[in-house]
């Protein structure tokens, strides 16, 4: 049941702050992922120095970026008015682009945490097991899987309802305890996570067994990849692993406590959370300059030329 152009104006002072601070965040983020996340991916077409089924799933990564912005959009305006100002067609879009976007998250997490385990443990058979083609289908595959659970989502029993605390659409159960919800978090979720986490250690220790079997020059040749490159590779997913884990963790408390107990928690850390999971669109983009120097050189060469 949607909660119609509904009102949750600012009670005091310093909920007026906290609501102007909030929207000033989120609308400077929005702009931001378009402009950031719309040049990384020129940047990712144009640079070769990474093999391209890495690149293609940057590329895949840096897209579901871009579609956040259907759900920051309406939130951000949301924040600034107080109210729902858009249709019950516009809040039930949000939602499903909420759940779709999540879903593609944390479904990318094990398939490139998976891809780095290859690339350094089976060197040898890495073209072989992921090339181009499969990496592709395996791309479409995802976003398919996505669609499908969403709009399975829609399909079973649910109301879509305005989140006054958190400015934007949710979609939730009729009957209180959304049991749906809880498997769909469990299984689309905290599953994908684990599994990453799991393939990340694994290829650590590989990787230390090899940094002491292997001298550097073997390193450089076996199976024409590089595996310390390849490692620094693997340690930048993970990085990207642990701050989607850390800038989505403080709304996912918000919405199971205003489900649970039906308060609202402390005004800043709903904003913070908020802010948080924006900030999340753009992160990504940091990361890649910070420690892919291939991303460094090509995004300077465009602006050289």
């Amino acid at each position: 049941m949607f909660t119609s152009n509904t009102s949750h104006a600012p009670s005091d002072p310093d909920d007026v702050i906290v609501t102007i601070f909030t929207g000033t965040c989120v609308g400077i983020i929005i702009v931001l992922n378009l402009i950031l996340n719309s040049l990384t991916l020129v940047v990712l077409h144009r640079m070769r120095q990474i093999n391209p089924i890495t690149r293609l799933f940057l590329s895949s990564m840096t897209v579901t970026d871009l579609c956040t912005i259907g759900y920051f959009t309406p939130a951000f305006a949301s924040t600034i008015l107080n109210e729902w100002p858009f249709s019950d067609q516009v809040c039930t879009g949000v939602a499903f682009i909420s759940i779709c976007t999540s879903i593609l998250y944390y479904t990318h997490l094990p398939l490139v945490n998976f891809e780095r385990f290859i690339a350094v443990t089976r060197p040898f058979k890495y073209l072989t097991v992921l090339s181009v083609f499969r990496a592709r289908a395996t791309v479409v595959c995802i976003w398919c899987i996505a669609i499908f659970f969403t709009v399975l989502r829609g399909m079973l029993p649910h109301k879509i309802a305005y989140h006054p605390h958190l400015h934007t659409c949710i979609l939730g159960s009729e009957t209180g305890l959304d049991i749906v919800g809880v498997i769909y978090t469990t299984l689309l979720f905290f599953l994908p996570i684990v599994i990453s986490v799991y393939f990340f250690v694994r290829l650590y220790c590989v990787a230390v067994y090899h940094a002491r079997q292997i001298d550097t020059h073997e390193r450089q040749v076996n199976g024409g990849i590089d595996r310390d490159s390849e490692m620094k590779i693997s340690v930048t997913f993970f990085i990207m692993t642990v701050s989607l884990i850390l800038c989505t963790t403080p709304k996912t408390i918000v919405y199971f406590y205003d489900f649970s107990t039906g308060e609202e928690l402390n005004a800043w850390y709903v904003s913070f959370a908020v802010i948080l999971s924006a900030l999340n669109t753009i992160l990504n983009v940091f990361i890649y300059y910070w420690r892919t120097a291939a991303f460094r050189k090509t995004l300077k060469d465009m602006f050289c030329q």
